[in-house]
């Protein structure tokens, strides 16, 4: 079971990221969505914030195409933000 405490620390590592860009755009996510994921999607999203902040900006902005691995996240980061 994962503990609170897991799911606090990637919010704050989601919205400290070092680029103001992806501290928006996956510090919102997090603290709107990470509450509702399971234990799985709580390990590949802790996994996906090792990746580089620029590799994540151009994922999530269609630069780069992403590893097959995060395309249902980085789908579920871009939808949570055209429904704000």
């Amino acid at each position: 079971m994962i503990s609170p405490r897991f799911k606090e620390k990637l919010k704050f590592q989601a919205g400290h990221r070092g680029t103001k860009e992806n501290d928006l755009l996956l510090g919102t996510f997090a603290e709107a969505r990470l509450s509702h994921f399971s234990e799985p999607q709580l390990e590949l999203f802790e996994q996906f914030l090792n990746e580089s902040d620029l590799d994540i900006f151009g994922w999530i902005v269609h630069k780069v195409k992403p590893p097959i691995l995060y395309q249902e996240l980085i789908g579920d980061i871009i939808n949570y933000h055209e429904q704000r």
